[in-house]
């Protein structure tokens, strides 16, 4: 005899099945739009899928699989070190891949390091410095072959190289009286004022980053726009120059390569990062933060190969996360960040898989902080303005957006996706992805905003037909 319990079961699922499958299918039988879609619970009972097991491009909802590895590998108070050595009148800064030298929540952690630095040197006696050295070999390229050119002075695809301040960008302000740089580097970098203002105001880097040109805006507003420079290293080096030159000591030579093999007895500093790897999590997973994610990424490759580059990062993660998750070998991972895309190659997995990720992720002991590093739903984070309706309350959303769309691609490629946790009706928690996979150039009837909303429509009735069984 089958118990209430099975039949009130059987019934959820066929009934939610045909209804949530009508809401998905008649976007999916769409022109050049595909969707996937899978909801289960912990127990790996599947409570919806949709052409679950379709590689479907990710965007952003990779650096989930990023940040997993790198909990599991790492753990969240990992810290990055940054080594500077003296001998004689030469100096050199050598990078561990630290991301967090720069301002995060309006806190500048860039003047932590050289607070530490001057204080090192004034304890050594070092008031000029022959040749200084900015030792970023531990990563190796900077900018992914395969992240869109259109996107290169864009905040999101700055370089992520071994040293770097303020993610490799620059920020321009302006109050009224001349443009307001952070980091400072006027003295490096020659600055030059457009002599047309416009509605809004913008920035851009001429020979190969020693210029850059600022359009004032026609209004005073406490304005500010974000930039990537072109060389991340020796963007680093010129700021670190005028740092030193500013405190009075003087930089004869800027020598962007290797160090000396000099000994260990020459070492002065060795700078602990201000932000822990959990604390770069958060600010991956909530704030979708490329660059942290690529840092990360190239960490990891350094760990396991010796090797701080793409390549060697993907190869670490797909070794730590082969031991935890089943199937690991159907995630195709190209970066850190889900940024690199082309016609051919694609950071790709399927909802099944990236459901499986979040559900082993719950058993392991670094589930709990990388739980803790998604947004939740109408609160914070890139969800922070979504599913606020009172049927997504307390809390039942916490999960890792992605939106992708390049306007030079021949079609115009892109991808939407939402993966995460869900706390049902009756206090289980259940796993869910929801990835759409678009051409806009085919059909125009592709945005962000739509799929969003489908995504937040689906979820919404889902909850709803759950609570009515």
């Amino acid at each position: 005899m089958i118990s209430a319990t099975i039949v009130c079961a059987l019934s959820f699922a066929i009934a939610s099945q045909q209804s949530l499958e009508s809401l998905i299918s008649k976007v999916d039988k769409e022109r050049a739009i595909t969707v996937s879609v899978m909801v289960e619970k912990l127990d790996g009972e599947v409570l919806f899928e949709y052409e679950a097991d379709r590689s479907m491009v990710l965007a952003s909802n990779t650096k989930m699989f990023t940040t997993a590895a790198a909990l599991i590998e790492l753990g969240e108070d990992y810290r990055w070190s940054t080594k500077v050595y003296v001998k004689g009148n030469d100096v050199a800064i050598v990078g561990g891949g630290d991301p967090s030298i720069g301002k995060f929540d309006d806190k500048d952690l860039g003047q932590l390091f050289v607070t530490d630095l001057l204080q090192a040197l004034r304890s050594e006696g070092v008031v000029n410095i022959e040749n200084l050295y900015i030792d970023g070999s531990l990563f190796s390229e900077q900018r992914h072959s395969l992240w869109p050119l259109e996107h290169a002075e864009d905040y999101f695809c700055s370089p992520p190289v071994a040293l770097s301040v303020n993610s490799s960008c620059i920020d321009v302000s302006y109050e009224g009286h001349g443009p307001i740089f952070y980091p400072s580097i006027e003295a490096s970098i020659a600055v030059e004022v457009y002599d047309k203002p416009a509605d809004f105001l913008s920035a851009w880097f001429t020979d190969n980053g020693a210029k850059i040109w600022v359009r004032l805006p026609r209004k005073a507003d406490s304005a500010i726009a974000r930039y990537a420079v072109p060389d991340g290293i020796q963007f680093f080096g010129w700021w670190m120059q005028d740092e030193l030159r500013a405190a009075g000591i003087e930089v004869k030579q800027l020598v962007l390569q290797a160090k000396p093999q000099w000994l260990e007895q020459d070492l002065l500093l060795d700078y602990s990062s201000a932000s822990s790897l959990g604390e770069m999590i958060v600010e991956i997973n909530k704030e979708s933060n490329n660059f942290v994610a690529e840092m990360v990424l190239k960490t990891l490759g350094v760990h396991q190969s010796q090797k701080g580059s793409y390549k060697g990062g993907v190869a670490a993660v797909q070794a730590i996360l082969g031991e935890h998750v089943d199937g690991i070998e159907g995630f195709s991972q190209l970066d850190g960040s889900g940024m690199a895309r082309s016609s051919r190659e694609n950071n790709s997995a399927s909802p099944a898989l990236i459901c499986d990720l979040l559900r082993e992720m719950c058993f392991l002991p670094q589930g709990v902080a990388w739980f803790d590093s998604l947004p939740i739903g109408g609160v914070d984070g890139t969800i922070a303005s979504r599913f606020k309706d009172e049927v997504f309350q307390p809390q039942r959303i916490r999960a890792k957006t992605g939106f992708i769309y390049s306007k030079q691609s021949e079609d115009g490629r892109g991808a939407s996706s939402l993966s995460g946790y869900l706390l049902l009706p009756d206090n289980e928690i259940a796993v869910f992805s929801f990835v759409v996979n678009f051409y806009r150039k085919v059909n125009a009837n592709s945005n962000n905003r739509r799929f969003k909303s489908l995504q937040q429509q689906f979820l919404k009735q889902l909850i709803q037909e759950y609570r009515n069984e």
